[in-house]
């Protein structure tokens, strides 16, 4: 099946002018003080609680009027919007992501999810990988990290994991992709107050970083952290640790013990070990 570009306009176009002029519509749907006029055909193809509401013996199957509660009107309008276009709306922060990735789930549309998942994974996953290919060199991976990341990006990841970790839903999938960029800027966004408040606030999300951490010090890498500074090098001793602009902690697992151990580097040492 061969498919064009122009020909995906069209029908995204199509299904947004249907959905905003309401032409030919057969039906209702309202949330809070927003009303839609829709097509049933489009509704009840694509999505089996809108089939259930309008062609089962419900009060909506005979009126056509369907009022949905306890959901935000923006994230119905965004939701009806992708049924009708195959599209993800655009421009959407973060904590809008999620809250729609939430609303998908409770109206059974897997498409919607799927599609807010890859955004979610391109988001946290590519871009702490990026990150995380500077690890050795700490100011060019905070250079790095203020190309990608703006700070309203930051605001908005940790609105995120508020939302991943106390509203209810099948939040698994993007508390992965959340936890494992955590994981891979650690050194940078560990440094932010706001990042310090969310461990206090959401201690599961603590207990899954301090997790993740001891698991890639098991399988032999380094997790980048920054903590409180060390006395002296963990090299020479000198307790000239911190002469060096790029010098770093780092946490690592000590075998025998199994626990953690807070190392770092001077200057002398940093660069012999750069080297």
């Amino acid at each position: 099946m061969i498919r064009t570009t122009a020909g995906a306009e069209m029908v995204r176009k199509t299904g947004e002018d249907l959905l905003e002029s309401g032409l030919f519509s057969d039906a209702e749907v309202s949330a809070g003080d927003k009303v839609w006029r829709v097509h049933t055909a489009i509704l009840c193809s694509r999505s089996d609680y809108f089939k259930k509401a309008f062609t089962g013996r419900f009060k909506e199957g005979q009126t056509g009027k369907l009022k949905i509660r306890n959901q935000d009107p923006d994230n119905v309008y965004r939701l009806l919007k992708f049924l009708y276009t195959g599209h993800l709306p655009r421009q959407l922060k973060l904590s809008q992501l999620l809250e729609l990735y939430n609303a998908a789930d409770y109206f059974g549309i897997d498409s919607l999810q799927t599609d807010i998942l890859a955004n979610l994974k391109t988001k946290f996953l590519q871009q702490g990988r990026d990150i995380w290919r500077y690890r050795n060199d700490p100011n060019a991976a905070l250079r790095r990290m203020r190309q990608n990341w703006t700070d309203d990006d930051l605001k908005q990841s940790f609105s995120a994991a508020r939302i991943v970790y106390t509203q209810p839903g099948n939040f698994e999938m993007p508390r992965k992709y959340f936890a494992k960029f955590l994981q891979t800027t650690y050194a940078i966004v560990g440094r932010d107050i706001r990042f310090i408040d969310a461990l206090k606030e959401l201690p599961e999300l603590a207990v899954v970083i301090v997790e993740l951490m001891m698991d890639a010090s098991n399988q032999g890498a380094k997790s980048m952290v920054s903590l409180e500074q060390p006395e002296k090098c963990d090299n020479c001793l000198s307790k000239d640790i911190w002469a060096h602009p790029c010098a770093q902690t780092w946490v690592s697992t000590d075998n025998a013990s199994r626990k953690l151990m807070v190392r770092g580097l001077c200057d002398r040492c940093y660069k012999i070990d750069k080297n």
